[in-house]
């Protein structure tokens, strides 16, 4: 995987942001939505989101916006120092969407204009050393993304605060996939696309990006919809058997789906198991669910629950004999849960069933064992590790 850290200098003049902010980010993270790497052709002539007007004599001419995207601030003056683009002078954007530094001195290959998706943004630091302060951007992809400024620490944190509010959303519905808006009109091309690459961009069509994916066509490939021991279930359509499930899934057909949501009922966060692969060949089943509400002195039980596993081995024409339940987790931690009033599933009462535990880690633990293995591919002296 391709490790590349970047750093960002700006000059002292202010883009036009609200004055007296002052907020503490030190270390910032969320998820976010996938990137993308075509946008239609719109100039970015003004603020959208009721500023100023744009300078459009300053924009590139190969700088567009999505529809429904808009520009939040821009700084001009701005350069790039990294080892291989040294100096690249040019402007830094922010749109509701997307980071972007054009380079207005070098053609490629020392172009160094590049783009991030606030999406891809991980985690957001503040740091400061002898040449004044710094924001450090982690991407989910590993890249390391490094903004120095002259200006103000206040300044920053007003910067770090309009990005936050973009990048870490905890609003389902405010995602820019939510903001932009489909217009068949629109000429397509990559965002790498300009006058200077003589990039041919003949081969790329208008897609609406809500119809990429159907469900529906993806369980076909699998073949798993010419399986009549299965079915396609349309009762999550509302994701009222479960807000984090997609409306579409799939379960066995001997299993209504009433029992569905008494499954449900009986699985932390309602994520009932939910067939999601079979084997071509054998037909043997995958499928992925959350773990059983049973506590640990009553041991609650689920007939509805111990029926779907038992019709899902029954229903695996290679072996039937036996159904395997993998916990990601290790033993102490699910017993830690079922102290909780959750835990794991008592192969006594379901019938054939072998349990095992892979003992991985919780999610904090892994992101810190990542964020080391990031450290040492990217680390230039060994001393400095932790």
């Amino acid at each position: 995987m391709e490790l590349l850290q970047f750093f960002f200098s700006f000059s002292s003049s202010q883009p036009n942001l609200a004055e007296g902010a002052s907020f503490d980010f030190d270390d910032i993270s969320a998820d976010g939505s996938p990137s993308t790497t075509v946008c239609p052709r719109r100039s970015l002539l003004a603020d959208s989101s009721g500023g100023n007007e744009l300078d459009s004599s300053t924009m590139p001419s190969d700088l567009y916006l999505f529809s429904g995207e808009h520009m939040i601030l821009q700084q001009h003056n701005s350069f790039r120092v990294e080892p291989n683009f040294t100096n690249c002078k040019g402007a830094f954007f922010l749109t509701n969407y997307r980071v972007i530094f054009r380079d207005y001195q070098n053609n490629p290959p020392l172009d160094g204009s590049f783009e991030i998706t606030l999406g891809s943004l991980h985690r957001i630091l503040k740091i400061s050393n002898n040449n004044g302060f710094h924001i450090k951007f982690i991407l989910k992809d590993c890249r390391t993304v490094l903004i120095g400024c002259q200006n103000s620490s206040l300044w920053l944190d007003s910067l770090i605060t309009q990005i936050s509010k973009l990048a870490f959303l905890r609003n389902q519905t405010q995602p820019f996939a939510y903001s932009y808006k489909f217009d068949p009109k629109d000429q397509f091309f990559p965002s790498s696309c300009s006058p200077k690459l003589e990039f041919d961009c003949s081969f790329v069509h208008c897609v609406d990006g809500w119809k990429v994916y159907d469900p529906i066509k993806d369980y076909e490939r699998i073949k798993i919809t010419q399986d009549q021991n299965f079915r396609i279930v349309e009762a999550n359509k509302n994701f009222s058997l479960c807000d984090s499930y997609p409306p579409v899934l799939v379960a066995p057909a001997a299993v209504k789906d009433e029992e569905l949501f008494l499954i449900a009922s009986h699985r932390s966060q309602s994520r009932l198991p939910a067939v999601v692969w079979q084997h071509p060949t054998t037909k043997a089943s995958l499928s992925r669910c959350a773990q059983p509400l049973v506590g640990l002195i009553k041991g609650k039980r689920s007939e509805v629950d111990e029926k779907l596993f038992q019709v899902l081995r029954e229903v695996n024409p290679t072996n039937s004999d036996v159904i395997y339940i993998i916990d990601a987790r290790p033993y102490k931690a699910a017993m830690g849960n079922a102290v909780m009033g959750k835990g794991y599933e008592n192969v006594t009462h379901y019938e054939r069933a072998q349990l095992y535990f892979m003992n991985i880690d919780n999610i904090h633990a892994v992101r810190q064992s990542f964020e080391k293995l990031v450290e040492l591919c990217i680390c230039t002296d060994p001393c400095t590790l932790r």
